[in-house]
């Protein structure tokens, strides 16, 4: 077993290049030669939010504090609320960030695709 705990996870600055406003993250420590899952935390103070991505084998996000908005291509905004919970289908491009008047923490889940590594096209 192998525990991720919040007292010695190293948080990081999100990359300015997929995060509009405030963002930090903490991956979680999930071994390669195990499993493609891929989990993170993310922290956005109000109004930050992701670049327009997708995830190549989809993605499920679980809101833990705050409130969030999430929105896919062409669709409408929607906004999340803790314990909420999102599917982000294979290849769906979306964002999600804080709504403007509240910060907000996320978990996201995702596995890496075993062609090329990644788990999200930005």
């Amino acid at each position: 077993m192998i525990v991720t705990t919040a007292r010695t996870a190293a948080w990081q600055p999100a990359p300015a290049a997929r995060f509009a406003g405030d963002a930090r993250s903490r991956m979680f420590d999930i071994p390669a030669d195990q499993t493609p899952l891929t989990g993170m935390t993310v922290e956005l103070t109000a109004g930050s939010r992701t670049a327009w991505h997708s995830h190549p084998r989809g993605q499920i996000l679980i809101a833990i504090s705050g409130h969030g908005q999430v929105q896919t291509e062409g669709g409408p905004i929607i906004t999340l609320a803790p314990g909420d919970s999102i599917w982000a289908e294979p290849g769906e491009r979306h964002w999600h960030g804080a709504t403007p008047d509240s910060d907000f923490v996320y978990t996201s889940i995702q596995p890496t695709d075993p062609e090329t590594g990644t788990y999200a096209d930005w």
